[in-house]
């Protein structure tokens, strides 16, 4: 019956969306995070109990989002849905690392530069989209959307840091603060609008339409963006 399932799945439209866009995240993951996890192991976040611990939250939540998303590829719902839970609590510790983090580090908005402050106030959107999403649990166009608009507004960090490994080789050696600082804003927006826009994409092919959670979520991590950008 598993496989029945599986097959029936399998041809929906855009049946690997969620599987592959999931497992992406986790490979941009790891490509930005390559230097603690590889190349500079011995660097001071590396032996911070605070980083460690939410960096196990973080990375426990990436893999186990796409994990599900694959067993539901899959046709696995049992297991989908007895991993569910421990996913979501999950989600609860890495909100809580995070939420440690931004008191432990920053005394105040007026210490943190506007990626700091946008992270905080996306952090807000993940919240509501988890809860949302346990809350809409046996409706599955509604909570897998949820999840992935809660994660997608994590990614900043993400994005941030593959900027360099990706295109430091191309640029100049020498170039202007603001021209630097240009270019990584406009490779930051671009990969988070692809992102989203891939979303909006996949709404289209299988619903005709965009669904109700891809545009509020949409619009609120991008409105969060430029308040915070453009103050």
């Amino acid at each position: 019956m598993a496989t029945i399932a599986a097959k029936s799945i399998a041809r929906r439209p855009g049946a690997l969306y969620f599987p592959l866009v999931t497992s992406l995240m986790v490979a941009l993951s790891v490509l930005a995070f390559s230097d603690n996890l590889f190349t500079d192991i011995g660097q001071p976040s590396n032996s911070d109990p605070k980083m460690i611990v939410h960096s196990i939250f973080a990375a426990a939540w990436v893999i186990g989002f796409a994990a599900q998303s694959w067993l539901i590829y899959l046709g696995r719902i049992a297991a989908h849905r007895r991993l569910g839970q421990w996913i979501f609590a999950v989600a609860a510790g890495m909100v809580v690392t995070t939420v440690y983090l931004f008191v432990a580090k920053f005394r105040g908005f007026a210490a943190m530069d506007a990626e700091v402050l946008a992270n905080r106030l996306l952090m807000l959107v993940f919240i509501a989209c988890a809860i949302l999403a346990y809350r809409r649990r046996s409706r599955p166009d509604w909570h897998k959307r949820l999840l992935l608009i809660g994660t997608m507004a994590l990614l900043e960090p993400v994005l941030a840091r593959v900027y360099d490994p990706i295109f430091g080789p191309f640029l100049p050696a020498v170039m202007s603060e603001q021209l630097d600082n240009g270019l990584f804003l406009a490779f930051l927006f671009s990969a988070w609008l692809a992102l989203l826009g891939s979303l909006w994409i996949y709404d289209r092919r299988v619903m005709g339409k965009v669904h109700p959670v891809t545009l509020a979520g949409s619009s609120a991590i991008i409105a969060i963006n430029l308040a915070v950008h453009l103050a």
